[in-house]
């Protein structure tokens, strides 16, 4: 459906921008902005990684709903609750402690914040959209 054509292309459209942001600008985001040292290719790669995993874990509230509180009746969903936070912890114990099995290099807390509060920009991204599309 046309709904659907816009959500998937929306979240698309913002992954591939957040990811595209980290891997050609994070060597000034991180290094000359936030003071973070040893910023590496290895580094940038896991901050990407994480930054696309947390926004598809994020973007699960965003499809729970066509409305705009992507919340309603989540307290009659537990397993969805507990699904996205078990899929948040191994997603981050993966980051930290997957090394040479995953490729990853460990994150310090500045580079996981910003990957976690990049990611969460798509549930007001989506919002947007959601608008847009009620009004036409």
């Amino acid at each position: 459906t046309p709904y659907i054509k816009s959500a998937i292309g929306t979240s698309a459209i913002f992954v591939t921008l957040g990811c595209l942001a980290i891997l050609c600008f994070g060597q000034t985001i991180f290094g000359d902005w936030l003071g973070v040292a040893d910023v590496t290719a290895g580094r940038l790669k896991t901050t990407m990684f994480a930054f696309f995993i947390y926004s598809a874990l994020f973007n699960s509230f965003n499809t729970r709903s066509e409305n705009a509180n992507i919340f309603e009746h989540i307290n009659k969903n537990k397993k969805f609750i507990g699904i996205i936070g078990a899929l948040f912890i191994v997603q981050t114990l993966i980051i930290q402690f997957g090394g040479k099995i995953f490729e990853t290099t460990a994150l310090s807390g500045v580079e996981f914040a910003v990957a976690f509060i990049a990611a969460a920009l798509i549930i007001p991204v989506d919002m947007i959209r959601k608008a847009i599309t009620r009004k036409k």
